[in-house]
């Protein structure tokens, strides 16, 4: 049984070659883009904005059915009280957005 479902398989990806490797062909591309509101938030009440320092890690999930990628940034605050922020973005690259927003204690 299992020798005719391959042989199946086969005959189809020969016959069907062209078929097969337009459809494999695609590949996504995302644009997950760090929310600006953030650097809003973590700014001070004069106006100045938070600036984002360096993307300190990236990680990426492999779960189903969505792929999620996990980006730890550093953010420099104006706030006295703030100064250097370490926060790490939870996004779902399927859907194309936040998840989750994590602070970390450096």
């Amino acid at each position: 049984m299992e020798q005719v479902i391959e042989e199946s398989e086969q005959l189809y990806f020969l016959e069907n070659k062209q078929a097969v490797a337009k459809r494999q062909a695609v590949e996504l591309k995302q644009n997950l883009k760090f929310p600006p509101e953030i650097l809003t938030l973590l700014g001070d009440s004069e106006g100045r904005l938070a600036s984002l320092q360096s993307i300190s890690a990236l990680h990426m999930f492999e779960t189903m059915p969505q792929s999620k990628c996990a980006v730890a940034y550093e953010i420099v605050s104006p706030r006295e009280d703030l100064d250097i922020v370490n926060l790490i973005i939870v996004y779902s690259i399927t859907a194309n957005q936040v998840l989750r927003i994590l602070r970390v204690e450096s």
